[in-house]
């Protein structure tokens, strides 16, 4: 009897550990563009990839051609990096989607970083076409609340 309900629970957990690593839902994604710091068409002029595996360490030069929104004040003009790792999954595998590896020409990119070098900000949504960029209604960027300093808490 207790070696069944071992059995049993070691297959349980197996068949949790295994499905661990499920796709990312996409609302989570979508969320994460809404809430990029970086919403640019950008036209992508040098992509170098580094293979180690089953990762791919990426590194591309863009100038920037429109902002959507941009919290490092970015224009038109200026040229950035992006650098992130974009893992694939082995065969058979299930898991999230991994970051495409861009290439040349214009693309739709949502960012986050700082001034010079920003990385994907929502995975394998961070990409999209120009003209979906173009298309692009931005909301405001949520900003963190700064709560006014309570009468008993400031220094006299």
């Amino acid at each position: 009897m207790r070696s069944g309900f071992a059995l049993c629970l070691t297959l349980s957990l197996l068949l949790v550990a295994s499905s661990a690593s499920a796709v990312i839902n996409p609302k989570i994604l979508k969320r994460s563009r809404d809430r990029a710091s970086e919403k640019l068409v950008l036209n992508v002029l040098k992509v170098t990839v580094a293979r180690k595996g089953l990762s791919s360490d990426v590194t591309a030069k863009a100038k920037v051609q429109l902002v959507r929104q941009s919290r490092t004040g970015l224009k038109k003009g200026d040229k950035i990096t992006i650098k992130y790792t974009s893992r694939s999954l082995p065969k058979r595998a299930t898991g999230p989607k991994p970051t495409p590896i861009i290439s040349k020409g214009k693309i739709g990119a949502f960012l986050h970083g700082s001034k010079g070098t920003y990385f994907p900000a929502a995975r394998s949504m961070s990409f999209v076409s120009a003209r979906t960029m173009r298309k692009l209604k931005t909301k405001p960027v949520p900003r963190k609340r700064i709560r006014p300093v309570p009468d008993w808490a400031k220094p006299r």
